[in-house]
């Protein structure tokens, strides 16, 4: 065999065992917000705060799904932040309060659908949908997001993180796409 190619092949192999080491690590503190060496028991989850988060969450579904703004913010911290791919960073509880009685404003009619969720003992994480009433698919008014809510304690979120397609959720929204063009 080639002794430049045998070098190459060990290479690969080694960045892949480096990259195998890692991944639990890098798992840890995507989810947790801590690094290894911020995190002492790494995989040891305190079932109590999860099952707080849990608790949270369910507020967090109920109001949004009845579309009490106010009361879907005062489930933030007060130096809670929000942060929405169309609106940007939101810092405050009142900030975050008038955010979204501005981005829902006319979003009555939506339908907010959570598909999954996962949680550890700081922060969860859940995929959702949003359509209007009778919507199937994309060209219908139907988007997809992720939003990832990091946990203040006591009940209340420190974070909500937004990730969604923007130009898929103004189409929805207003039938025209960023750009001002219509939707074809």
């Amino acid at each position: 065999m080639d002794p430049e190619w045998t070098n190459i092949e060990n290479a690969q192999h080694n960045d892949r065992l480096a990259l195998a080491d890692r991944v639990p690590r890098l798992k840890s503190s995507i989810f947790s917000g801590r690094t290894d060496s911020e995190n002492p028991q790494e995989g040891r989850m305190d079932h109590t705060a999860r099952e707080e988060i849990l608790e949270a969450y369910e507020r967090h579904i109920r109001l949004r799904g009845t579309g009490d703004w106010p009361g879907l913010a005062v489930l933030f911290a007060e130096d809670a932040r929000y942060f929405d791919p169309i609106f940007g960073w939101h810092q405050g509880r009142d900030a975050i309060a008038g955010f979204l009685e501005r981005a829902m404003a006319g979003l009555a009619e939506r339908i907010f659908t959570d598909v999954w969720h996962v949680a550890d003992d700081q922060r969860l994480v859940f995929y959702w949908q949003c359509s209007m009433p009778g919507a199937t698919d994309e060209s219908s008014g139907l988007y997809h997001g992720m939003s990832s809510l990091l946990y203040a304690g006591k009940g209340l979120w420190a974070e909500q993180v937004d990730i969604y397609d923007r130009e898929q959720a103004m189409s929805s929204r207003t039938g025209a796409q960023l750009d001002g063009s219509p939707v074809q």
